[in-house]
């Protein structure tokens, strides 16, 4: 009587134990499956980007990356015409935004009148002015990565004579050419760097002047600072090698493809964005380079040897390490006059507002 006793008792426990295990698998086939680069939860912040029809196209993997990095699908674009920054403001801070990045330099003045009617709102200017408490400054150091492509170009010149089509003569653009010379320098001592101007972004036709001025010089390499269609066209169609503009993976496949620096603001808007979020500090002046994985490692032809390719890698290594620099003296001027000292290394107001040319560049700086 007592075994009879028992047995229901012993079925009542399986079934329970059968329930549990049951219960507990489908628990577990409920919780989302964590996949290889999963996306963190979204927050309910908005972030808006502000640029000129110019610079709409500027730097998209970077503001993509808030996005694939950070999960925020509050994202909101807004294209300019110059005229209309405070509209486009003051439409983003209605939607909510709480954090807006200016991608166009046109902007700042506008960004200046109407950021203290927000301050509840930071602002990151791109090369801008950060007096203001809500605003603050970024820029690259796109010279490392010019730098990096000049290394390519002296390794493929076969004339000796690089060109280098400059849209305008300010300190980034005179930045670039001298980050790039040296590179050349670095590779082959022989080559030179020749520069022609145009008259300023998006100005097309004295653009081509520019580069069929350097095709006549016999350049077998010549560099697109900006992204303009008719000179790679131009550089194309006179089958002389090229080095694109920067982020331009299109040239890639093309024979006369050398090389094209690479940048990526998305590790700044991340931690602008997050900082914001947590209510902690701002960086006000934000200048970043490959130390700080806004400067990556350039696009690199084909043709490119080993031992460049090899030399580029190191040097990357390097400026992200802080092992090197780019303009590390000792540098001439191109008056063969000793600019910056052995050991020195250029920063600060001598690097930002640079009006000089190392000793491998030919051309003349515009005045005025």
């Amino acid at each position: 009587m007592i075994e009879l006793a028992k047995k229901p008792y012993r079925v009542f426990i399986i079934c329970i134990v059968l329930l549990l295990l049951l219960t507990a698998c489908s628990t577990e086939q409920a919780k989302p499956q964590a996949s290889e680069g999963a996306q963190p939860a979204q927050s309910n912040m908005r972030v808006g980007f502000v640029a000129s029809s110019r610079d709409a196209n500027k730097d998209t993997v970077g503001r993509q990356s808030v996005v694939d990095q950070l999960g925020y699908n509050q994202v909101t674009d807004h294209v300019t015409n110059g005229n209309n920054v405070e509209d486009s403001v003051q439409q983003m801070v209605d939607d909510g935004s709480t954090v807006i990045f200016s991608l166009s330099e046109e902007s700042k003045a506008s960004l200046q009148s109407v950021a203290p009617n927000y301050p509840d709102v930071h602002f990151a200017q791109l090369r801008g002015d950060a007096a203001l408490d809500n605003v603050s400054s970024f820029d690259v150091r796109l010279y490392q990565g010019w730098y990096l492509c000049g290394i390519a170009a002296g390794d493929v010149t076969k004339s000796q004579m690089i060109g280098y089509v400059a849209p305008e003569s300010n300190s980034e653009v005179i930045r670039a050419i001298n980050g790039f010379a040296l590179g050349v320098k670095g590779m082959n001592t022989d080559a030179k760097v020749h520069v022609a101007w145009g008259a300023g972004y998006g100005k097309v036709t004295e653009a081509v002047a520019a580069v069929n001025q350097l095709i006549d010089l016999g350049c077998d390499v010549i560099v697109c600072h900006e992204p303009t269609r008719e000179v790679l066209s131009i550089i194309r169609t006179n089958n002389r090698m090229v080095v694109a503009p920067p982020n331009d993976d299109k040239q890639k496949e093309l024979d006369t493809f050398v090389a094209a620096p690479i940048y990526d603001y998305g590790s700044y808007y991340t931690s602008v964005i997050q900082a914001a979020e947590k209510g902690q500090p701002i960086p006000k002046d934000f200048w970043g380079g490959a130390g700080e994985n806004t400067v990556k490692m350039p696009l690199l032809g084909d043709q490119i040897s080993v031992e460049a390719k090899t030399k580029v890698q190191e040097q990357y290594d390097a400026l992200a390490h802080g092992i090197m620099d780019v303009f590390q003296g000792p540098i001439n001027n191109q008056y063969g006059l000793l600019t910056v000292p052995d050991g020195v290394i250029l920063e600060g107001e001598d690097l930002k507002y640079m009006l000089w040319f190392v000793d491998n560049v030919v051309g003349e700086i515009p005045q005025g």
